[in-house]
């Protein structure tokens, strides 16, 4: 080459001139040759627009430094040129703007990205109408967002191993995507990450998942079948109106504010025998759940977690809780039966009119203010040895109680915390007269005025 005057200069663009600068020598080279003459060169769109934002992103952008271009050159002219960048190392790139493809969006049905990329950028592919398939390089470690979103055709999605966050709205409106995976090593997901996906039924969510943004699926009105191993982030499954089965993998240890709020189509939930807290309103508004039988590994029930769930017949409350928040039950106005071994909060079970048998187990220390209000169909209540305190109106306006044993080991209890109980005829204390006597009771305490207590150890002794 040398010997017929060829000579070649080596680049490494550092600036956005130089690289401007170098980008229109290759044009100029791509012009003359063959590729140019038929108009099928890097010098013509979308392919001109893609490179000259691959020079920039190599010469002064995320990976500057890496570009390198070498021209061949005659008697001070260009006659060739070779376009690359530095291989190896931590040579990293992202798909971040596809403006330069939008030629070719109408005629992409699989979208498989190599390896090198990292990241899928916003709105990468957004609107790719065409697009069936997408293949993720194991490379690829986020999804930006609205990356997919309203890739209509798309039915199949592999995430491969390499994706760790998931981007808010990265496949809303993706309409016949009818079901996702998302295990492997993913460890964020966005908010609305699959919005409006009206043909998704099923969905699981992997273990790996450590922070779950709002309303995952919504609007995801076919979706019915729910696998989760992960922690459930608030809001996140909020409003699936259609869901009809959750289970709960052993590896879920808790679920945050609203998880399955206003799931309103939601019957069967297979709970994690490792499940330690359910947050503040995680099921209210669930009106199809018919019962609520939680695992014994539960420590904490945050307020109106069951709240409004209007078709719960049965529940179960292990011995674990040391923590339940207000009106955990509230107005769960079909529950008939409750068996609970934890201390009952504030309003646990208020206005639970239909409730008629309740059975307290031995761990039970304390019934909270409210607890039982307006339990109008509860008939008999004993609340077992063990009980120390008794709230302000427990309960109250418990119209249909006709008999109420209290232990021997109550300490105090609240004011008018019986009142309204209209049919009361047995009011029975376990203790003696003289252990009666010690009990702390608030001003008011016996408002129904309650004429006789039965002492059942003096009772006994008599017969």
């Amino acid at each position: 080459a040398q010997e017929q005057g060829i000579a070649y200069e080596r680049h490494i663009p550092s600036s956005p001139d130089e690289a401007n600068a170098l980008y229109a020598r290759m044009l100029d080279v791509e012009s003359r040759s063959w590729k140019g003459q038929q108009n099928s060169g890097i010098s013509e769109t979308p392919s001109k627009e893609f490179y000259h934002a691959m020079m920039h992103r190599l010469a002064v952008g995320p990976q500057a430094g890496c570009a390198r271009v070498m021209f061949a050159t005659h008697e001070g002219r260009d006659i060739g040129f070779i376009f690359g960048s530095l291989s190896g190392g931590d040579l990293t790139y992202s798909i971040s703007d596809t403006r330069a493809f939008k030629e070719y969006a109408s005629n992409i049905s699989i979208i498989e990205i190599g390896s090198g990329v990292t990241q899928i950028g916003y709105k990468a592919f957004d609107k790719a109408d065409k697009v069936q398939k997408v293949i993720l390089g194991a490379s690829v470690r986020q999804i930006g967002y609205f990356a997919f979103s309203d890739c209509t055709e798309l039915t199949q999605v592999d995430f491969g191993t390499g994706v760790t966050q998931i981007g808010d709205y990265a496949f809303s409106g993706c309409t016949k995507l009818t079901d996702v995976n998302l295990d492997g090593n993913i460890t964020e997901i966005g908010g609305y990450v699959f919005s409006g996906c009206t043909s998704m039924k099923s969905a699981y969510l992997g273990s790996s998942i450590q922070q779950m943004g709002n309303c995952v699926f919504d609007g995801c009105t076919a979706l019915n079948d729910l696998r989760i191993a992960c922690n459930v982030g608030e809001a996140s499954l909020y409003n699936i109106s259609s869901l009809d089965t959750i289970v709960l993998e052993d590896t879920v240890r808790s679920l945050a504010s609203k998880a399955f709020k206003d799931c309103t189509s939601l019957q069967n939930i297979t709970f994690s025998q490792e499940l330690s807290y359910i947050g503040d309103y995680a099921f209210s508004g669930c009106t199809k759940l018919q019962e609520i039988l939680l695992p014994d590994s539960v420590t904490g029930i945050g307020g109106h977690a069951f709240d409004g769930c209007t078709a719960v017949v049965r529940a179960y409350i292990g011995p674990g809780v040391t923590e339940m928040g207000e009106q955990i039950f509230g107005g769960c106005s079909a529950l008939k039966k409750l068996e609970c071994h934890s201390s009952i909060g504030s309003s646990s079970f208020k206005d639970c009119a239909t409730l008629e048998s309740v059975t307290l187990g031995a761990t039970v220390s304390t019934i909270g203010d409210q607890a039982f209000y307006g339990c109008k169909a509860l008939t008999e209540l004993i609340v077992p040895e063990g009980v120390t305190h008794i709230y302000a109106r427990a309960f109250y306006n418990c119209e249909a109680m006709r008999k109420l044993s209290l232990p021997s080991t109550l300490n105090s209890v609240g004011s008018e915390f019986f009142f309204g109980t209209k049919s009361l005829k047995s009011f029975l204390y376990s203790g003696t007269n003289a252990e009666w006597t010690k009990v702390e009771k608030e001003e008011d305490w016996n408002k129904n005025e309650v004429g006789c207590i039965t002492w059942i150890s003096e009772f006994e002794k008599k017969n």
